[in-house]
């Protein structure tokens, strides 16, 4: 597989956001970006195993309390608030 550079525009807390999510999961942005295109473009849908462990774990908990998110749950929105409540960004 051959790899080629992209160059990807986005508002400045979102990169800051990825970079923190890229070093906890130990990974790079390029690698998380990949992940994600390969995970949606399977399905149409985000499956589980591609998402964050916290993601997973925290999504898994709604479920076994009894309440599924809802169909628009952004997921990527609910963290980046919650990355930025915990750091004071």
């Amino acid at each position: 597989m051959t790899i080629a550079k992209l160059t990807l525009s986005a508002e400045r807390d979102i990169i800051d956001i990825a970079k923190k999510m890229a070093s906890a999961e130990n990974t790079s942005i390029s690698a998380m970006f990949s992940g994600f295109i390969k995970a949606k473009s399977r399905t149409g849908k985000i499956k589980l195993s591609a998402l964050a462990p916290n993601t997973r774990n925290a999504i898994k908990l709604g479920q076994e309390l009894g309440k599924s998110l809802p169909v628009d749950f952004d997921y990527k929105k609910e963290l980046a608030n919650a990355i930025s409540e915990k750091h004071g960004v």
